[in-house]
């Protein structure tokens, strides 16, 4: 999925190595792809990310004290909470989403099951892509008709087409 990060002549493991914590791995990684592409980042972390034009998602996977009434009281961990974003640019606008460790775990699967790749298969090849854009739409539809969500995908396009 990475093909694009290591530099030319060096190995995945060594580029890996020159970032020497997650957090900056992400940052880095949403600085370079994600910014000002208008998007909300799913990611299981608890750690803050604060970069232009994503919005991200995220939970905290600790015990926190907070006061209720005057005293003070332990939280228990959320794992998984709905989130609503103000959408930038539409004023009033909202989305609520998901949002957490089991939402990010239950993507991967959906993906694992349904992009089969045996270890042959090179990363960023038009191939795998098109498995993973395939089931992208079939997770984004499941448990609609996926014959009608194709015909309103096209009539939209048309639409764009038509009006450039």
């Amino acid at each position: 999925m990475f093909h694009f990060f290591a530099r030319q002549g060096e190995s995945w493991a060594t580029w890996a190595k020159t970032l020497t914590c997650e957090k900056q791995f992400v940052v880095w990684i949403a600085n370079q792809i994600l910014k000002g592409r208008k998007i909300i980042l799913h990611t299981d972390s608890s750690y803050k990310l604060k970069v232009p034009g994503v919005l991200h998602d995220r939970v905290g996977h600790c015990k926190k004290r907070a006061k209720v009434k005057g005293k003070w009281q332990w939280q228990l961990p959320r794992y998984v909470q709905t989130v609503t974003h103000q959408i930038p640019g539409k004023k009033g606008r909202t989305m609520k989403v998901k949002s957490g460790t089991q939402i990010v775990d239950r993507g991967w699967r959906f993906l694992k099951e349904h992009v089969q790749v045996n270890q042959h298969s090179k990363a960023g090849s038009k191939l795998l892509r098109a498995k993973l854009r395939s089931a992208q739409y079939e997770y984004w539809n499941r448990g609609k008709d996926l014959w009608v969500e194709c015909r309103k995908l096209c009539s939209q396009n048309m639409a764009k087409f038509l009006r450039a």
